[in-house]
């Protein structure tokens, strides 16, 4: 693979401001001398060719290129500038500078515009040149941008004029997550998941060449596809094989030490920097940190590491299998014992993997279960397929039915474990697959009849090894008692029983277990599942407790191949998000993002449900819509936790609320042929979402009555969360049929979005003015903004009408801070002043009506006319009006009095 030297100018991203800082900088009278630093690969070339450009209508430019191979040549850079230099005065810096200016001069014409000299690479000037063009600058002959390193940076002649106070510098800093997005997009041509962005993104530490190599290894593999027009990780993310060719350039530059010191850095990184030392001396080390190949991390133990991790498979695979022997025995012989860090551990193995070494069975099983859930698969399963003993082949099996649950084949992880499920010798055996088999059996929707089944063979198996084992008997009891109770629980959420849920989980609360029976992962399991029906019943803040419970509880380590760190942090988002804590829930995404390393691949999905559902929330289906396009792809390439369905009803609703009818429909059949599996919570939340978008799509009450259907099941379930979710969709259809209810619900609810959503059902509920106002602060301040502006509207035209004054002014102006935060420009405003005049009689009554809360079928029914009659009306309205739709009438009765 030919790798660039650095990216495109048409795809460098985040330059704009520094290209016009440099820019000035260069023309200011002040200013003679530009830096623009930065590490290999982050755009310095491209960057000084843009601010060339942009000076090249009044400046004369010429580029110079420094080299490695010319730093030892004295004024190497300059020669092709200095042919008519005497010989005999060739070590005269005088001379060298007149020569160098005639030249300049003639060739150039100087006498009509000044010269702008670039200098690229300025790391590998040699002294002579570095002053020569640090005395043009000096002298005022020629303005001089200069591109360099940021270590060891430019020589001393051109690095003084900084301090001296003629130059300027700009450091081009590493791409931010949105600007790798932003650059994928313009490669690819296309959306690009962001869950696939962000871990090019965390490889790449934002240098723009670097994601361009992994974005061309991608493709060349295979592994980042389009899919519905969106590009995505499908498979094993690129390890950066395609550095070979670049680094081994830089290879060769290096002495024999430092080449030694590279190799075993980056066949056993982290390792210990000690032990580094000890073999290849502490200049070769120096030298390869000061040429950012290495890095030294770590407080007490300090461990060097690889500059960046894609740098580790392009210089292992220049190693042969001899020379990794040889420099595995020399490390070996300066560490005193396996490395505790799992990072480490993962290295040691593979590294004696690679050199064809015999591994112990206990290692292999620490390594294939500790790359299974930090998303290794390929080492996972090359680690599982090595482990020897029958006693472990169940384990290993376990192992590589996780590998490809990650991968979202769900098949092949069924076709692994079932026939093993239930049939192992040992407590571990029955114990080590049961949680993955669980969410196996959800993930392909079987039914939770099977997982109340698979957890009385659990209990049956786990009687035949404590009778095997009587003098462990009832640590084995229980150990199987808590896993198959684990299923139960699994069951129950599934089928949305939470009455038969919450009792289960009063029991284990009740239930008086001895410490040392119950393993951590067994308590973690049960408060995230408590959690959740904590949840269900309105009372998020309580299950947050639970969750940071469990999220403490967790040390990162378990014998179990389950993705316990996955699930607490989603089931925290949307706990957060069922609370209406939106930063929250950002901080926990963030959290989540920078946690999950290539988790990313496969539980990345839950980000994009979990910001969909906020916008929405939020009353904000357009940035919702754009969002979750990307996000329905990613789950139906991997769904770990059956998120899909809710995606994609999220999706319908969006575009239904928007008059998207098109894509509506298409997202509509995503949902309807998807497969009926995970939390049935989950599902409630996609049923109301579906019956939501059908009214805004028909307009004949079917929806309406769908979600009323719903809320009273909700009701029977005590799932207050989600029934309040669809009896505010309800309100959203202009329905108060069923607004006391609502109250009611609102109130037994936890957090700041059932205390809003309280105090606008209680508005709504014959509020005067004060109420609406109350009401719409309190909306604002959870960011459902345009409701706090219909509120406000409301306030307005109550208040008006009572003659108050003072709240007329305060509901105007809260009004107007809500149109600014909706983005509209200042001093916008309806076309208010002639609404009497240019609104027919009929559509004034219609309009009016709409301003009551009516919804289109009921103001058909009040006025006997028919319901596309009636819509008409209003998108005539509006159109006069000026304004987007129903949600904006209340800007007109706020705006009325301006």
């Amino acid at each position: 693979m030919t790798v660039p030297a650095e990216p495109s100018a048409k795809i460098l991203i985040g330059r704009e401001s520094i290209v016009a800082g440099a820019a000035n900088a260069l023309r200011s009278t002040g200013t003679g001398v530009v830096f623009l630093l930065g590490d290999s690969g982050f755009g310095k070339s491209v960057t000084s060719r843009m601010v060339a450009k942009v000076l090249q209508p009044d400046m004369s430019v010429v580029t110079v290129h420094a080299t490695a191979s010319l730093a030892r040549v004295p004024f190497g850079v300059l020669a092709a500038f200095l042919t008519d230099l005497p010989i005999e005065e060739a070590n005269s810096p005088v001379s060298i500078l007149r020569t160098l200016w005639t030249h300049l001069e003639q060739v150039h014409h100087l006498r009509s515009r000044p010269l702008l000299l670039v200098v690229d690479d300025a790391d590998h000037l040699d002294e002579g040149s570095a002053r020569v063009i640090g005395e043009l600058a000096t002298a005022g002959w020629a303005k001089v941008l200069i591109t360099a390193h940021p270590q060891p940076g430019p020589p001393h002649d051109l690095a003084r004029l900084w301090y001296e106070g003629i130059a300027e510098r700009f450091e081009l800093p590493p791409l931010s997550r949105d600007q790798v997005n932003q650059m994928c997009q313009g490669v690819l041509g296309g959306p690009v998941a962001a869950s696939s962005s962000d871990i090019l993104w965390r490889t790449s530490q934002g240098n723009p060449m670097l994601v361009q190599v992994l974005l061309d290894e991608s493709r060349e593999s295979g592994s980042l596809v389009s899919q519905h027009g969106v590009w995505l990780f499908a498979g094993s993310p690129p390890r950066g094989a395609g550095l070979r060719d670049t680094l081994r350039r830089r290879f060769l530059r290096l002495s024999e030490a430092e080449r030694e010191a590279l190799q075993l850095v980056a066949l056993a990184e982290p390792v210990s920097r000690e032990a580094v030392l000890a073999i290849s001396g502490t200049a070769a080390v120096e030298a390869l940190v000061e040429h950012q190949l290495i890095r030294l991390t770590g407080d007490a133990e300090q461990v060097l590491r690889l500059w960046t991790p894609l740098f580790g498979e392009a210089i292992r695979t220049m190693v042969s299998v001899p020379r990794s022997l040889v420099l595995r025995a020399q490390l070996l012989t300066e560490l005193a014992e396996e490395p505790v860090a799992a990072e480490a551990a993962l290295r040691r193995v593979s590294w004696a993997l690679d050199c064809g070494l015999a591994v112990p069975d206990r290692l292999l099983i620490r390594t294939a279960t500790e790359a299974s859930q930090r998303f290794d698969n390929a080492l996972a399963r090359r680690a599982a397929a090595q482990i020897i003993g029958k006693e472990h082949q169940q384990r290993a099996q376990a192992i590589i039915a996780r590998t490809h649950y990650n991968c979202g084949d769900y098949a092949a992880a069924e076709a692994l474990l079932g026939p093993v499920f239930a049939m192992g010798s040992t407590v571990e055996d029955l114990r080590v697959g049961s949680l993955l088999w669980g969410s196996i059996r959800l993930a392909l929707a079987h039914p939770t009849a099977s997982l109340f089944a698979d957890a009385d063979r659990l209990r049956l198996a786990g009687k035949r090894v404590a009778a095997a084992h009587p003098e462990e008997s009832a640590q084995i009891l229980q150990e199987i008692e808590d896993v198959s109770t684990l299923l139960e629980l699994m069951a129950l959420s599934a089928q949305g029983d939470f009455s038969a849920l919450g009792d289960k989980l009063l029991a284990l609360k009740e239930q008086v277990t001895p410490a040392q029976l119950r393993t951590p992962e067994t308590e973690v399991f049960i408060l995230v599942v408590r959690a959740e029906w904590l949840c269900a019943r309105g009372l998020p803040l309580q299950a947050r407790i639970l969750l940071e419970r469990a999220d403490g509880l967790f040390s990162g380590k378990s014998e179990q191949v389950y993705f316990f760190a996955e699930i607490i942090s989603l089931r925290l988002v949307f706990c957060l998000l069922e609370a209406g804590d939106w930063k929250g829930v950002d901080a926990a995404l963030e959290s989540f993002v920078v946690d999950s390393g290539l988790g990313l691949i496969p539980f990345g999905g839950g980000f994009y449900v979990a910001k969909c559902f906020l916008l929405l929330r939020q009353q904000r289906p357009a940035q919702a819509l754009a969002l979750v396009l990307p996000g329905v792809e990613v789950l139906r390439n991997n769904d770990p936790q059956q998120l899909f369905q809710l995606a994609a009803a999220m999706a319908f609703f969006a575009a239904a609320a928007l008059g998207q009818m098109d894509t509506a429909r298409d997202f509509l059949g995503d949902f309807e042929a998807a497969k009926q599996g995970g939390s049935m919570l989950t599902r409630w939340y996609a049923e109301a979402f579906v019956a939501a978008g059908k009214e805004h799509c028909s307009h004949d009450g079917v929806g309406l009555g769908q979600l009323h259907e719903l809320a009273e099941r909700l009701s029977a379930e005590a799932t207050k969360a989600v029934e309040l979710h669809a009896l505010f969709l309800c309100l959203s259809l202009n329905d108060r049929s069923r607004l006391s209810r609502f109250c009611a619900v609102a109130a037994g609810c936890e957090g700041p979005w059932a205390a809003a959503l309280l105090a606008y059902g209680q508005a709504l509920d014959g509020g005067g003015a004060a109420d609406f106002i109350r009401a719409a602060e309190t909306l604002r301040a959870i960011g459902l903004t345009p409701l706090a502006a219909e509120c406000f509207g409301t306030a307005a035209r109550l208040s008006r009408r009572d003659g108050d004054t003072p709240k007329t002014g305060w509901a105007q102006t809260g009004l107007k801070a809500c149109m600014t935060e909706l983005g509209y420009p200042e001093g916008w405003s309806p076309n208010v002043a002639n609404s009497q005049r240019i609104l027919t009689r009929r559509e004034q009554i219609i309009t009016s009506l709409a301003l009551e809360g009516l919804t289109d079928r009921q103001i058909a029914e009040k006025l006997h006319s028919s319901v596309r009659t009636v819509e008409g009306h209003l998108y005539r309205s509006y159109a006069k009006l000026g304004i987007s739709g129903r949600s904006e009438l209340g800007f007109v009765a706020g705006l009325q009095s301006y």
